[in-house]
C-alpha cells in the first residue's frame, strides 16, 4: 500500500468508534434521558437529512476528508433510536470525528456517559463558556483514557429542534451533588426556562489526541464552526418545514 493511503484504515477505524459507542452507549441514554417515544428514526420523526456539502471542505486548518449518512431507517438495527450524519476531519496528522446526532432527547444528554459505558475513563469534564465571542452557548469539553492507553478528547453542545442553543447548567447533574432534594430543585428551576423539548447533539471527537500535544483549542474550534453550520441548518429546516437536500 501506498504512503499516501495508509491514513484511511485508521480514520475508518475512527468512524467504528463513533458508531460502536453510538448504537451500544445511546440505549442507555435512551433509558435516562429520552422522551420514551417508540417512532422509528429519519424523517418520519422529525430528524433532519444533512448533505455532505453542509460542511466545506476547508475549516480553516482543518480539512474535510469523508462524510457518513445515517443508514436508511428500514436498515437500522432494531430498537435503535439514534441516527447520526458523521464527517471525518484531519488537521496536522490529528484525526478527528464531526457528528450531529439525533435521538429522543430532552432537554439535555450527558453524551460523556456514553463514552465511559465504553469503556473509556473520563480524566475531565469542564462545561465552557466562549465568552471571547461573547457566545452564551455553552459546551462541555471532556478528555478520555482508552483501554490501551491512548488519549481521547470529546467537545459537544446541544440544540433544540427550533434552533435555540441548550445550556447545560440548566440540566446538568454530572459535576454536583446527587441528592434527591438538588436533583428536584434544579429540575424545577430548569422547567421555567424559556425553551424545552427535543433536542439535537453536536460533537467532535479526537479519539488520539496525542499530536494535539495538550492543546484542544483546534478540536475546540472545529466544534465551534459546524455547531454553528448545524444550528443554521436546523433553522432553516424549520423555517422551510422541508427534508429535501
Amino acid at each position: 500500500m501506498k504512503k499516501g493511503n495508509q491514513t484511511e484504515p485508521v480514520r475508518t477505524g475512527l468512524l467504528i468508534v463513533l458508531v460502536v459507542v453510538g448504537m451500544i452507549g445511546l440505549q442507555l441514554a435512551q433509558t435516562r434521558y429520552g422522551s420514551g417515544s417508540s417512532a422509528v428514526p429519519g424523517p418520519s420523526r422529525g430528524d433532519l437529512i444533512l448533505e455532505d456539502s453542509l460542511l466545506p471542505r476547508s475549516l480553516e486548518e482543518w480539512t474535510v476528508t469523508s462524510f457518513t449518512p445515517p443508514l436508511p431507517p428500514d436498515r437500522l438495527p432494531r430498537g435503535q433510536k439514534s441516527w447520526t450524519h458523521s464527517w471525518t476531519c484531519a488537521c496536522g496528522g490529528v484525526d478527528a470525528i464531526v457528528a450531529f446526532d439525533q435521538a429522543d432527547w430532552i432537554n439535555w444528554h450527558d453524551l460523556t456517559l456514553c463514552y465511559v459505558t465504553n469503556g473509556w475513563k473520563m480524566n475531565e469534564r469542564p462545561t465552557i463558556v466562549n465568552d471571547e465571542e461573547g457566545d452564551e452557548w455553552p459546551f462541555v469539553r471532556a478528555t478520555f483514557t482508552g483501554l490501551n492507553g491512548q488519549s481521547a478528547t470529546l467537545v459537544y453542545s446541544m440544540l433544540y429542534s427550533d434552533g435555540s442553543p441548550v445550556d447545560p447548567r440548566e440540566f446538568d447533574f454530572h459535576t454536583e451533588s446527587v441528592t434527591l432534594t438538588d436533583r428536584v430543585t434544579k429540575r424545577l428551576r430548569a422547567s421555567h426556562g424559556r425553551f424545552s423539548g427535543r433536542s439535537f447533539q453536536c460533537q467532535v471527537f479526537v479519539p488520539d489526541n496525542r499530536l494535539l500535544d495538550g492543546d484542544d483549542q483546534r478540536a475546540i474550534d472545529l466544534h465551534l464552526m459546524t455547531r454553528r453550520l448545524f444550528q443554521n441548518r436546523t433553522i432553516q429546516w424549520r423555517g422551510t418545514g422541508t427534508q429535501t437536500r
